[in-house]
């Protein structure tokens, strides 16, 4: 989707970042399809995550979850809601 507005060819890198490994794995099969060299996907938690670069040019989320509880008890209780999701 965000290819028709912001073609990923103009990023440096593009990271896919997600908790759910089954989710992980359809980010990957789509990024093998559409031969992206730049995209990357990462099965982690994404309020974690930092690029390798440590610079961020822009940030999207398409559907995010978020807990009130900011401790990793929070973060692991709302991962146990993806079947097969890293346990951290």
């Amino acid at each position: 989707m965000m290819q028709r507005y912001l073609p990923l060819e103009n990023f440096k890198a593009v990271y896919v970042v997600d908790l759910c490994h089954s989710l992980c794995n359809v980010a990957k099969a789509k990024v093998q399809q559409k031969g992206w060299k730049n995209v990357h996907v990462v099965e982690a938690d994404a309020t974690l995550f930092n690029p390798p670069e440590n610079t961020i040019t822009l940030v999207t989320f398409s559907y995010s979850l978020s807990s009130e509880c900011g401790g990793p008890e929070g973060r692991g209780a709302a991962a146990g809601r993806c079947a097969g999701a890293a346990q951290r």
